[in-house]
This record gives C-alpha cells, sequence and structure tokens, in this order.
C-alpha cells in the first residue's frame, strides 16, 4: 500500500493473519484502533468489520482461508473473493 492509502471497510468472513514486512500502518475496526509496523503481526477474526490505513508505503503478507469473501457492510451487493486470494 501507499502512503496516506486507506482500504476498503469491509469483512471478511474467516479469520486472516496480518505481517507487516515493510512500513507503517494503523488497523481500525468498530472496538479498536492501532498502529503496526515492519515485524508487527496482527490477527483479524472472522466478521469484523475492518479498515487498514498506510501510514506510509507498506507491504503485507496476509494469511488466511482460500475460499474466504469480502463483503461491504450495508452493501446489497453480493461477497466476493479479494483479489490478492488465490
Amino acid at each position: 500500500m501507499s502512503a496516506g492509502q486507506p482500504g476498503p471497510r469491509h469483512i471478511i468472513d474467516s479469520e486472516q493473519i496480518w505481517t507487516v514486512l515493510t512500513g507503517e500502518a494503523s488497523f481500525h475496526s468498530e472496538s479498536d484502533q492501532f498502529a503496526v509496523t515492519a515485524g508487527d503481526t496482527v490477527i483479524v477474526p472472522a466478521d469484523v468489520v475492518r479498515t487498514v490505513i498506510a501510514s506510509s508505503d507498506c507491504e503485507f503478507l496476509v494469511c488466511g482461508s482460500p475460499s474466504a469473501v469480502a463483503s461491504i457492510p450495508g452493501s446489497d451487493a453480493a461477497p466476493v473473493a479479494p483479489p490478492w486470494v488465490r
């Protein structure tokens, strides 16, 4: 992600594990907000509304279920597989 870039506010239907490889970012959920830097790992439970915002240019390694789907809270759009899920 590029510095200042926000990811979409969304929900994933399965747990994900995010490790920050480079840079800094902030994770926002409905109940929490915190900063992470290179070397930090975050476990995001399934069905948690989240947004990730890059504080600087950063890279992540994200692990989760290959059948995961994402949805936008309040949207009528069908859930979709995130483009990075293979």
